[in-house]
């Protein structure tokens, strides 16, 4: 459990409004939202930043990278995929910098598929895999002390899959990146959707105690458009497993999360047989789902939110 607990305030930390209502979503993480912007929040003001690097050090520590099975390795590829077909609708190359390198199969694949390739990230231990992994420059350390470290340099691509939720000020982050790219550069960013349809669900896989804001596009494409980002284009997409996930955190409430933590650890039998379990019949859930899966995303009420935007 956090040192640092979240506050239970009513002032939007995004805009400062002060008309704010409680969300439904997962009860015990008492979101807000604001009824001026429309942003919803981790009611979380003092020591943000503190809370911020715990919840990076228990989430995504040394063991963070031994969690990622052949499940998870399958889909890393496949999103990786999915993030260059939409890159390459705008640019084919040039210098791309990958905030939060997660696995780094992106970075590796984005450096395949021609772009010249650096990625920064906040976890030492991540970062530390990745370059010995793929072989490309990894910076350890926060976007804040980037610029310096690289001499001020400058790309064409940014990309930014789930990281801005997780930021302590998304404003301060957006003008960071805005200040890196290049005159005509693209930024990537994918983020969870607070107006997906899961969402109405207390067991939707992205209420996380590290998730500091959700975003939609009426709230998303604002804060672009004020770093002088205009949008090229905004979708939605829904995972295959999104519904599995979402039904089954829903109904298990505090035994999946006692599932989802034993795993951090070398699981058991009876915990492998449970996970394996899980995965064939999210792929059998969501092959059943499509048709819902495939409107959900036309109606941009998919899961994942994201934004592709270029610096006017």
């Amino acid at each position: 459990m956090s040192a640092i607990q979240p506050l239970a305030i009513d002032v939007c930390t995004m805009c400062g409004g002060e008309a704010c209502s409680h969300e439904a979503g997962r009860p015990d993480l008492a979101l807000r939202r604001c009824q001026l912007c429309g942003i919803v929040f981790l009611p979380l003001l003092s020591g943000a930043r503190e809370y911020v690097r715990q919840m990076e050090a228990e989430f995504f520590s040394e063991d963070f990278t031994a969690r990622h099975n052949r499940w998870q390795a399958l889909f890393d590829q496949w999103k990786a995929r999915q993030i260059l077909r939409r890159l390459h609708r705008f640019v084919r190359g040039g210098r791309l910098l990958d905030i939060g390198v997660g696995s780094g199969v992106f970075l590796n694949a984005a450096r395949l598929s021609g772009f010249d390739c650096m990625g920064i990230e906040a976890s030492a231990h991540i970062a530390d895999h990745v370059r010995q992994a793929y072989k490309v420059p990894v910076v350890q350390g926060y976007l804040e002390d980037f610029s310096c470290a690289t001499h001020h340099a400058k790309f064409d691509v940014i990309v930014m899959n789930h990281v801005l939720e997780h930021m302590p000020d998304p404003k301060a982050m957006l003008h960071r990146v805005s200040a890196l790219l290049n005159k005509g550069g693209i930024v990537h960013i994918s983020v969870p959707n607070i107006a997906s349809w899961e969402a109405s669900l207390p067991g939707w896989t992205s209420y996380e105690r590290y998730h500091l804001y959700y975003f939609s596009p009426a709230t998303l494409l604002p804060l672009l458009e004020n770093e002088g980002l205009r949008s090229l284009l905004v979708e939605t997409e829904e995972p295959f497993s999104g519904w599995f996930n979402a039904l089954t955190r829903t109904i298990m409430g505090v035994s999946y999360q006692k599932l989802r933590t034993s795993r951090r650890s070398k699981p058991t039998g009876w915990q492998s047989v449970a996970a394996n379990v899980l995965n064939v019949s999210r792929v059998g859930f969501g092959t059943i789902t499509w048709p819902l899966r495939h409107i959900q995303a036309l109606a941009n009420r998919g899961e994942e939110l994201v934004s592709v935007a270029a610096k006017e």
